[in-house]
């Protein structure tokens, strides 16, 4: 996937929707269970999401290997 102008401005627009969001929640006068809740949900799903991509490889994820690739392949001949 590659960035163009339009991807760009897209991520910027919900990125700024979300941070309204976020401000729209923290300055509710009441419901205070609710808005911890909500709160708490969102972000621990964005840290678990960011640890099931990146903490099991430890950022580096491995290498593919090209199925294509006959030199890797082992043959057992048998006559």
């Amino acid at each position: 996937m590659t960035l163009t102008d339009e991807n760009i401005r897209d991520l910027v627009m919900v990125f700024t929707g979300v941070l309204l969001l976020f401000r729209r929640v923290a300055q509710m006068e009441r419901h205070h269970t609710l808005r911890v809740f909500l709160l708490t949900a969102v972000l621990s799903i964005g840290v678990i999401c960011f640890f099931l991509m990146f903490g099991f490889t430890l950022g580096n994820p491995p290498p593919l290997r090209d199925p294509c690739d006959i030199s890797r392949q082992q043959f057992c001949l048998t006559e």
